[in-house]
């Protein structure tokens, strides 16, 4: 939930930030943010598939239905499922 609204704030401060000192708008301003928004979607996307494909990105399905807490130190760190 974080991402997109800081995307979109940043988006709209890019834009704005001109246009409320001169009353004025500018095509270059799109153009730039544009630019900037697909450059870093396509660096990130990059990263992404190359760390999934290098260390992975999801833990095991051990890992999801026991709780990583117990599979990677062997510690129960809360013990709510034991209570119900």
């Amino acid at each position: 939930m974080y991402i997109p609204v800081q995307v979109f704030a940043d988006i709209w401060e890019t834009l704005m930030a001109y246009n409320l000192k001169y009353w004025s708008f500018s095509c270059l301003q799109v153009i730039e943010t544009l630019a900037i928004n697909i450059f870093f979607f396509e660096v990130s996307f990059i990263i992404w598939i190359i760390l999934e494909n290098t260390i992975g990105i999801r833990i095991s399905k051990e890992a999801e239905k026991e709780g990583t807490d117990k599979v990677e130190v062997s510690v129960k760190a809360y013990m709510i499922r034991d209570w119900l």
